[in-house]
């Protein structure tokens, strides 16, 4: 997942003269300790994605032939770009694949040509360059011990040297490959056939830019380009981005940590200081709600993250006002090439306190289709690991950081000043404790600055002018007040049933469409059984159309300009057809929105206040399958449709499983979320209870109660048999 150095060098312009940066934590933002925020967050929606392994040659990865397509099982990863196109599964190929085929181009990648030099490379270079690798951080630090050295005499140096030449050599035998389509770069130079390359070698600096500084794919659309057309995934747009990112300014604080031989007791590299740490995240998030990246692990492999919050507490460590006198240090960064040195400020009088802080960063390692969560700009900012995974699921990942800074005045003086490094509590520990190893941030460019390391990518000709717009989200109404809510719903879905379920929405007001928009909220655990239409006045659009494979549920938005135009008043009728046997759904709500003569159309008046009242509502489609070691676990639904504001909420649940201490049990309704069971209970069985929920008395009774199972540990199985809403409202 790294910034990848292709090439490998001696460290020989160590002794070279640069430029200091500033002496002082000023360097990294805002040093008065008290404008600093105790917390913070991106106001950008950073969005998840992969980060598009090199052993998987990058964005030149069929991923869609791996499962989770239809219309691509049976077809081979490697066939062709040109059998396929003429087999009409030109929507399976690769991101890098499109982009040719919309270029004009397709024809021009040399395939056999490709797998050969991929085949040279992994047999013959790749042990010499992995050779090499070793070698240089060995003379690297040779030459730091004796700078006065001739490294070309050492034994390690003669086998360098020697290497090098074998290499040379061997590079010669390589197929000489025209590398003038984007498939062709990215196999070779992002790809396996890189000598050399390791498993964690990928494109996560540049997804990580991209995800900070482009707004997510969310769709599929047909791009169309020079009477040539192309089905593309979000999953592919977001990877044409992260390939256009892949070389791009940034601003940067520490250095890189390269040598994996050091432990934790022999530091000899320069790193991010705990006062840096501090400055950069209180200025960046809490005072610019602006995301950056982090190389969130210290060792010799990279591993770029982007930061969506930070909240953090504050303990002194003096007494009263009483400073404590003790050596200040300051680490300088020079600006050729980022290492630091450390010297004396001397003898000072302080004021240390303690700070405990804990990260979020937004995580790369999903699959390549997945939409970022809809709550990930919430207010929230967890400090525990079942908390996160309450509001993110696996989007988000996060550690706890203990550190010490020193103050120029108590901490209570609103001038006071971060000075000096402070100090990690736990520099170095291979647990969560282990603090980033550098910080930077992305910096806006323009295509004329940006440069392509694929240099055939179309960045601003094809992915930007045509893949972004077809894959986007359509944007909302800018007045919620226009959305008018089907009042029919929920509604089961029959299984396997040319016939559909339908749901009807009547708009009163007449006027001409400016604008139309429709939000659907269906569950079902195999969203390729589905088709959705959309009618109304005899004018019929597919919404939805049998795609996304096992993927679950569709919950969405769609831009509907077909009836841009047309007359607002009237029927509106929605059908949802599931067209393969096995898996069911529900279709738990829909709305239509619109914009009529440049006017919202008002929603119908709310129903009439309920009486006191009470209920027991129970789930349907029990019992389900609770998957072994998940956290993404198993959902079951109970809507109300009617009630007032609560007076009491029960929730009666019954598991079947022979370790309950595997098990967290949650409850979920209007973007909340209540836990109910937490791994407690050892290996006792089951979790057949009723749990009282006390913060949803004084709410209203409506809406969707989820209730989510999920199994947080290997080898015991279980069941969810039941899930029952018991409540009383007033």
């Amino acid at each position: 997942m790294s910034i990848l150095k292709k090439t490998f060098a001696l460290g020989l312009g160590l002794s070279l003269a640069t430029p200091a940066i500033a002496a002082d934590n000023s360097v990294y933002g805002e040093a008065r300790f008290n404008q600093l925020p105790t917390k913070g967050k991106a106001a950008h929606k950073i969005w998840v994605g992969s980060w598009w392994a090199y052993t998987r040659d990058g964005i030149a990865d069929r991923h869609k032939t791996r499962g989770g397509f239809p219309e691509c099982s049976g077809v081979s990863a490697d066939a062709p770009p040109a059998d396929l196109i003429a087999q009409n599964k030109a929507f399976c190929l690769s991101a890098a694949e499109k982009i040719d085929l919309l270029a004009g181009r397709v024809d021009r990648i040399e395939v056999d040509k490709v797998k050969e030099y991929q085949r040279i490379t992994k047999d013959e270079l790749g042990r010499i360059q992995t050779q090499l690798r070793d070698l240089v951080r060995k003379l690297n630090r040779w030459i730091a011990a004796n700078p006065n050295g001739n490294w070309r005499e050492t034994e390690d140096g003669k086998a360098y040297l020697s290497l090098n030449e074998e290499l040379e050599t061997k590079r010669a035998t390589l197929p000489q490959i025209a590398i003038d389509t984007a498939t062709e770069f990215e196999r070779i130079e992002h790809g396996n056939g890189v000598p050399g390359v390791e498993g964690w070698w990928g494109h996560c600096n540049a997804w990580a830019a991209a995800a900070l500084m482009e707004e997510e794919p969310a769709r599929r659309g047909t791009v169309e380009h020079e009477g040539r057309s192309v089905e593309v995934t979000p999953g592919e747009a977001k990877a044409l981005l992260t390939e256009g990112w892949m070389e791009h300014h940034s601003s940067f604080h520490g250095s890189r940590h390269d040598d994996p031989e050091n432990k934790a007791d022999e530091v000899t590299y320069a790193d991010l200081t705990a006062s840096g740490f501090h400055v950069y995240f209180g200025t960046q998030l809490g005072l610019r709600q602006k995301g950056f990246v982090i190389d969130r692990f210290t060792g010799s492999e990279v591993w770029n993250q982007p930061v969506r919050s930070y909240v953090w507490s504050v303990e002194k460590l003096y007494q009263g006002d009483e400073a404590v006198e003790k050596e200040i240090f300051q680490t300088e960064y020079n600006a050729y090439d980022g290492k630091g040195a450390r010297r004396s400020l001397g003898k000072k009088r302080v004021y240390p306190v303690q700070v405990t802080a804990s990260i979020h960063w937004v995580t790369d390692g999903l699959p390549h289709e997945v939409a970022t969560v809809d709550n990930m700009l919430a207010d929230a900012w967890p400090t525990n690991s079942s908390e996160m995974h309450r509001l993110w699921g696996n989007q988000i990942e996060m550690r706890t950081l203990t550190y010490t800074l020193d103050l120029d005045k108590p901490m209570e003086e609103p001038t006071a000043v971060v000075i000096g490094d402070g100090a990690w509590s736990h520099a170095l520990a291979s647990d969560n404790h282990a603090h980033p190893d550098f910080v930077w941030q992305p910096l806006t460019q323009t295509g004329s600055q940006r440069r392509y390391e694929n240099p055939n990518l179309e960045f601003e000709r094809i992915v930007m002018a045509k893949v972004l717009p077809a894959t986007l989200a359509p944007a909302p109404p800018a007045m919620s007040s226009g959305e008018t809510t089907a009042r029919d719903v929920p509604k089961d879905i029959p299984d396997n049933n040319p016939a559909g379920v339908s749901s009807t929405i009547n708009v009163a007001t007449a006027g001409t469409i400016a604008e139309a928009f429709v939000k659907l909220d269906v569950t079902h655990t195999y969203r390729g059984d589905l088709r959705v239409v959309l009618e109304k006045d005899g004018k019929s659009v597919v919404l939805h159309d049998r795609t996304g494979g096992s993927a679950d549920h569709l919950k969405q938005n769609f831009d509907l300009p077909s009836f841009r135009g047309t007359n607002a008043a009237g029927d509106w009728k929605l059908t949802i057809f599931d067209l393969a046997g096995q898996d069911v759904g529900k279709l738990n709500a829909w709305s239509v929105n619109l914009v009529v003569d440049g006017d919202v159309v008002p929603p119908p008046p709310p129903p009439p206040a309920d009486e006191a009242g009470s209920g027991t509502f129970a789930a349907a489609g029990l019992p389900v399958n609770v998957p072994d070691n998940a956290p993404a676990g198993v959902r079951s639904e109970v809507v109300v449709e009617g009630g007032g504001t609560l007076k009491s909420a029960k929730v009666k649940v019954g598991v079947d499983h022979p370790y309950r201490g595997d098990l967290v049990v949650a409850l979920e309704k209007d973007g909340e979320t209540f836990v109910l069971h937490n791994r407690a209970g050892g290996s006792a069985d089951h979790v057949r209870q009723t749990f009282d929920v006390p913060a949803l008395v004084g709410k209203s009774a409506r809406g969707k109660y989820v209730l989510k199972v999920s199994d947080h540990a290997r080898r015991d199985v279980g069941k969810l048999e039941q899930f029952e809403v018991q409540l009383e409202w007033r």
